[in-house]
């Protein structure tokens, strides 16, 4: 039987095994003798005691011996130069000041690969083969050619850049510590997953961080079908909670939630998966100019008028190709084409030296003007994360390193873009959510 790999600690994954500093030990032994709360305080003691300059010398030889020389140098510095706690001080307070400005995150690093483990989820292998409209698809030159220009158009706009969750995973880690940190950063990926379907991103971290908070907090996720409080809701509520309560029992299947599981695992550092949401499935089918992909009931917004076949109206010559909007296409693959399509995007990643998931993000960046991707998607998912903190943190009139603590500990969930807040656990005075999202 092979054995389980922990993602952080094992160096059977793609990082070295973790030795933690005497200061990290010391605050793990303090978090679990008094609490939190209690250990965060008597950290902060130990910090201002001449005891502290102690494990610093000590920290900054293991630093030197690993070859961390600029990490080493800067850890002395702190417990050896005159004044040392002057100079501690004013490196929180710089440290605060950039915090209030809403800079947490190093965005230079985005592109760097993920550090988490690497792996592909399990795919349904139709009998019969996939159909035949995803066989032409995959074979026609002129659509690669089109998803080749289009990738690399959205690598120049920073798609390389959007699933890289490590800043987030590290956020998590410095308030939770090592363990604790990352299961409650995968515990939050998977609610932001679960409320992704039919809602911008944005959303679904805004619905996710509620989620979140109902499950971290002891108040237990909502009953499905329950109506969640404004602004955590959204027309297809009950299919992200249903998702909710699958990751809170374990996890989503990936043979019955394809996409989903694989937003999930892209999220969490992991980039083989592909996340074939509607912009990577209907993206090509455009450029293919294939009538086979477009809807055939289609709400044309007219009270008491038919749905509109538009493949039929398209046939026929009713409508034109010209004039046809990402609403009229197909948004969502079928049980039968998913796997083909992750293969077809995976192939045009290796021909451009690039992991899947980039792949399909700089598609999704670069296509968005033919699919119709909301423009707050375009943004890095962890500036998405860090816009909700921010206007969180304006709204309760804190700063932004509180909410950040607050949120992580399940204490509260994050608000909508814009707006007040009502200054009660997990809930805010917004209105509904649109619906244009990564379904």
């Amino acid at each position: 039987m092979p054995r389980k790999m922990d993602p952080l600690l094992d160096s059977f994954g793609t990082l070295a095994p973790y030795t933690p500093t005497l200061r990290e030990r010391l605050a793990e032994a303090l978090r679990a003798a008094f609490g939190e709360e209690k250990a965060h305080d008597l950290g902060m003691l130990w910090d201002n005691s001449p005891l502290s300059a102690a494990t610093e010398v000590y920290d900054a030889g293991r630093m030197a011996a690993s070859g961390n020389l600029k990490g080493a140098t800067m850890t002395a510095a702190l417990a050896l130069v005159p004044g040392r706690k002057v100079v501690k001080e004013a490196a929180e307070k710089t440290v605060k000041t950039a915090e209030k400005l809403g800079e947490f995150f190093d965005y230079s690093r985005l592109g760097e690969l993920s550090k988490q483990p690497q792996h592909g989820l399990l795919r349904y292998v139709p009998p019969r083969g996939v159909p035949q409209r995803t066989i032409d698809l995959r074979a026609n030159p002129d659509v690669r050619r089109g998803m080749l220009e289009t990738i690399d158009r959205g690598l120049s706009m920073g798609g390389a850049n959007w699933y890289n969750t490590e800043p987030l995973l590290e956020k998590f880690v410095e308030i939770l510590g090592r363990r604790r940190g990352y299961e409650a950063f995968r515990k939050f990926i998977g609610y932001v997953a679960a409320a992704s379907p039919k809602a911008r991103v944005a959303e679904s971290v805004r619905n996710g961080s509620y989620y979140y908070m109902r499950d971290v907090s002891g108040k237990g996720l909502p009953i499905v079908g329950e109506t969640n409080p404004q602004p955590y809701g959204n027309p297809f509520q009950r299919r992200h909670q249903m998702n909710a309560h699958r990751v809170a029992a374990g996890g989503l299947n990936p043979l019955t939630h394809p996409k989903t599981a694989s937003f999930l695992e892209n999220l969490s550092g992991n980039p083989t998966p592909v996340t074939i949401d509607m912009h990577a499935f209907k993206l090509p089918a455009i450029l293919a100019q294939d009538p086979r992909y477009l809807v055939t009931a289609y709400k044309t917004g007219i009270k008491g008028a038919p749905r509109l076949n538009v493949r039929q109206a398209v046939e026929s010559g009713q409508m034109q190709m010209s004039g046809l909007r990402p609403a009229h296409w197909q948004a969502i693959p079928r049980k039968t084409e998913y796997g083909a399509l992750e293969d077809y995007y995976t192939g045009l990643g290796r021909e451009l030296g690039m992991p899947p998931s980039q792949t399909q993000a700089s598609a999704w960046i670069g296509g968005g003007s033919l699919t119709g991707v909301a423009s707050d998607g375009l943004k890095p998912f962890v500036e998405i994360v860090q816009d909700r903190v921010n206007k969180t943190a304006k709204a309760y009139g804190v700063p932004p390193d509180q909410i950040w603590r607050d949120f992580i500990r399940g204490k509260i969930s994050l608000i909508a873009l814009g707006g007040g807040a009502a200054l009660t656990m997990g809930t805010a005075n917004q209105s509904q959510p649109t619906t244009a999202g990564r379904e």
